[in-house]
């Protein structure tokens, strides 16, 4: 990672925990601006702290992350690096008021919304897409008749799907607009985020 990325705006969704916390304290000390998105307040104390900006948003609504997108769109005329970083295992199979399983629906579908609506300013801005995927992906089954895991249901399983769709999702985005837009995903492994 370079030393200076002074002018360089990188947003962290996820990121007032963990992984993405860790980044976004890193990525600060280099110079960047830093924003990062969570659910709770926690965001706006650690976004205070490291002198990043903060955005409220719950990948549970799909209305939530349009919110955010618009909220970025306003505040960020140019985006370098896009960080999809929202995260979690779900204990029981429950749907989202949008009607998605919610595993499916807070680990690929918001992120790929958000993506989808940010697309024209990321390729504007020759940005880069990173996914946070997992070795979980491993434990996926991509069934396309079945992609809200209606049918037969597995917390570790759907999580391992909804990773997979985020490294078949950073796929596609290279594919598509590789002249325009960078996209990789990758796991992170066990990282001592403290």
């Amino acid at each position: 990672m370079p030393d200076d990325l002074k002018d360089k705006v990188i947003i962290i969704t996820g990121g007032s925990l963990g992984i993405g916390a860790a980044a976004a304290r890193a990525l600060r000390a280099r110079g960047a601006a830093v924003a990062i998105t969570g659910r709770s307040q926690e965001t706006s104390r650690l976004a205070a702290e490291i002198g990043a900006e903060a955005f409220l948003a719950d990948y549970k609504q799909f209305a939530s992350v349009r919110e955010l997108a618009s909220s970025l769109l306003e505040r960020y005329p140019r985006i370098d690096v896009l960080v999809n970083n929202v995260g979690a295992i779900m204990g029981d199979r429950h749907l989202t008021a949008d009607g998605h399983e919610a595993t499916l629906q807070v680990n690929h579908l918001g992120g790929f919304l958000l993506t989808a609506l940010l697309q024209e300013r990321l390729s504007a801005s020759g940005a880069t897409v990173i996914n946070t995927s997992s070795i979980g992906n491993n434990l996926g089954k991509l069934d396309l008749d079945d992609l809200e895991n209606a049918h037969s249901y597995d917390a570790l399983r759907a999580y391992g799907t909804a990773k997979l769709m985020n490294i078949l999702h950073a796929l596609e985005l290279q594919r598509r607009y590789g002249d325009k837009i960078n996209a990789a995903s990758f796991h992170p492994g066990p990282v001592a985020t403290g």
